[in-house]
């Protein structure tokens, strides 16, 4: 802005004189330079106002620019409070990192630990697996040897005990063929008897029904059912006998000695 140079002061005598020629050129001097004060005082006044208003706009350009300096200010204040904040969680983040790290790096160490005391337990695990081999080995051959010695034993009992079994055998045919021919003549005996008998009675029918008792021939008829039954009775007691003989004999051979049990024969 221009700077204004003020206007000098009127400093022209004022005198009351006589008008004359002189006086009057004085005085239209006086009145031109009182007219030119005049006109430059109009000039600065009206400078003046222009540079107020000059003045006036840049204020209100300087407060516009200020408020938006401040809004400004505020915002950077607001970057900065959560610049803040967020070293704030960089620096946590960092010690949670630091703190990770750590932690990796113990258990790095566990790892490489826990990796040696594997390798040497496994090492321990084979050796001992080794051990058992070798022991299983051995136990194999023991018992493979055992198993030779028992079966050796076995068969020599087995055959002792077939060469037993097979004269067990022989004995009891030959008490089987024995029996056979005691049954055979048995039954042949009791079925003789058993004809006797019914001859006998048949001789008695005439007699009896002579006499016409219905009573005597139910007492016969029951008498011949009786005979009957024993009959039968007898040879069935004979078949049991021959089939367990027979059982006997077809028995498979075992280590203990067999026995003969016969059953105790029914005296007729």
């Amino acid at each position: 802005m221009e700077k204004i140079q003020p206007a000098e002061p009127w400093t022209g005598p004022v005198k009351r004189k006589i008008a004359s020629s002189n006086d009057l050129d004085e005085f239209q001097k006086s009145f031109d330079d009182w007219q030119n004060f005049t006109e430059s005082l109009m000039k600065q006044k009206s400078k003046l106002v222009e540079d107020v208003n000059a003045l006036s706009h840049d204020k209100q350009k300087l407060a516009s620019k200020n408020e938006e300096l401040e809004n400004q200010i505020d915002h950077l204040q607001t970057v900065l409070d959560s610049t803040h904040k967020s070293l704030h969680r960089i620096c946590d983040v960092e010690e949670e990192n630091r703190k990770i790290k750590t932690n990796l790096e113990r258990l790095k160490s566990d790892i490489e630990d826990s990796n040696l005391k594997m390798n040497e337990k496994e090492r321990q695990h084979k050796r001992i697996l080794e051990e058992i081999e070798i022991d299983n080995e051995k136990q194999k051959e023991e018992v493979k040897n055992s198993m030779k010695i028992l079966i050796k034993n076995e068969k020599e009992s087995y055959e002792i005990a077939l060469r037993k079994k097979n004269l067990e055998v022989e004995e009891l045919k030959e008490k089987l063929q024995a029996s056979n021919r005691e049954s055979e003549a048995e039954i042949v005996r009791v079925s003789m008897e058993y004809e006797n008998k019914l001859a006998k009675l048949r001789q008695k029918i005439p007699t009896t029904t002579a006499h016409g008792s219905s009573t005597n021939q139910e007492i016969f008829r029951m008498k011949l059912q009786h005979m009957k039954n024993e009959y039968e009775r007898e040879v069935r007691l004979l078949r049991e006998q021959i089939s367990e003989l027979e059982e006997r004999v077809t028995a498979p051979p075992s280590g203990n000695r067999m026995t003969f049990t016969s059953s105790k024969k029914r005296r007729f």
